[in-house]
């Protein structure tokens, strides 16, 4: 099921982030403290969702405006995301969808060069990589620019 992301449900995700989500959130924050990552999803701009299964959020993602017609995608999740990526997949379609019949033309996604899942997600969903961003990372590692467009 997926609903519009609450405090709790972002707490839980960041909280029990998977290893390489962590991994890849935190190369480009200036601490590692999940508490300040999940005030700063609650805090940011533009929709957030939660994907709930038996109570409990396995994902969450959003996606904020950027520039006029420009988005930033995020998802990160938990080690149950992987028993409901069809659930996913439905879910962040249609979001992109519903921004696409509004007003936006693209969405990006910045992905460590480490994260193959995080690849492999974005391009079912119908991302392309773009580009490489070299030493992106605050230890120096290159991410990928993935987008999507109208």
């Amino acid at each position: 099921m997926i609903v519009k992301a609450k405090w709790p449900d972002i707490l839980e995700v960041c909280l029990n982030l998977r290893q390489d989500d962590f991994d890849e959130v935190m190369l480009t924050r200036w601490t590692d403290d999940p508490y300040d990552l999940a005030s700063d999803f609650a805090h940011a701009p533009g929709g957030k969702f939660a994907v709930i299964h038996n109570d409990k959020a396995v994902c969450i993602f959003g996606v904020s405006p950027r520039t006029p017609g420009v988005s930033q995608g995020w998802l990160v999740g938990t080690n149950e995301i992987g028993k409901h990526g069809v659930e996913v997949a439905h879910a962040c379609k249609k979001v992109i969808r519903g921004l696409f019949d509004a007003d936006v033309h693209r969405i990006q996604s910045y992905s460590a060069a480490f994260h193959h899942q995080a690849h492999e997600w974005l391009e079912l969903i119908g991302f392309k990589r773009e580009s490489t961003l070299s030493k992106f990372g605050k230890d120096g590692s290159d991410f990928y620019c993935y987008a999507i467009t109208r």
